[in-house]
């Protein structure tokens, strides 16, 4: 059982390739609409992040719009969208600038009130995500399918989105506020991404993987914490 004490403003739809764009001055993105020929367009999810350079970007929107940056990274090599990777990494939970979403923030907007498989309330998530069955084996512009009650959109499907978390296995007492694992290697992915299988993109679904997975199903979105 978790509690969210903390007011939080959340991303309504994931990063896109535009925005992306115009803070780090590339785009990695596999499906780019510079690059593969699909015409997907700057309003499609930035891919191919790894969750260091997620970290990296909400550094960069804080610094545009004057607020303070969450996350010290040091001992880095290579540059956001080239392979960036860091030795040293420390974080402010009290900052607000903008950062990645905890685990239980991210599950609690996704939600938005709901207790079922999906936040449609239904069996499959075809009005609200991006999936194998409807994808056409790529992501889609941001905000196109049904958003869930909270005004969040593709919080299932299109991309997975990384959260700030170390995975970990959940324990048993009630918690406020987690912030994951204090060990381990693998950071948490949630939501499910255009080539998986419907049942990956619920609610509930949680995986880990390697900070340094650049894959075109991995992007992310971004929070702040409220004043």
């Amino acid at each position: 059982e978790v509690t969210i004490s903390r007011p939080f403003y959340m991303q309504t739809h994931e990063v896109t390739q535009g925005e992306w764009q115009v803070l780090m001055r590339n785009n990695p993105s596999y499906f780019s609409y510079s690059g593969d020929g699909s015409n997907c367009g700057s309003n499609c999810p930035v891919e191919m992040v790894n969750w260091w350079e997620t970290l990296a970007y909400a550094n960069a929107l804080s610094r545009l719009e004057n607020l303070q940056e969450c996350y010290v990274l040091s001992d880095c090599i290579n540059s956001p969208g080239n392979d960036m990777e860091c030795s040293n990494i420390s974080w402010n939970f009290d900052c607000l600038g903008y950062r990645l979403p905890t685990e239980a923030e991210w599950e609690y907007a996704a939600r938005a009130g709901t207790t079922t498989m999906f936040y449609n309330g239904k069996q499959t998530p075809d009005d609200i995500a991006w999936y194998r069955s409807n994808s056409n084996r790529r992501t889609h512009p941001v905000g196109q399918l049904e958003a869930n009650s909270w005004g969040l959109y593709d919080m299932s499907g299109n991309v997975w989105e990384w959260c700030w978390d170390r995975y970990g296995s959940y324990g048993s007492s009630s918690v406020t506020d987690p912030t994951g694992a204090d060990s381990g290697s693998s950071r948490v992915f949630r939501g499910g991404a255009w080539i998986d299988l419907g049942p990956v993109s619920r609610s509930a679904n949680r995986v880990g993987n390697n900070p340094r997975s650049r894959h075109h199903g991995d992007g992310f979105r971004i929070v702040r914490s409220a004043p």
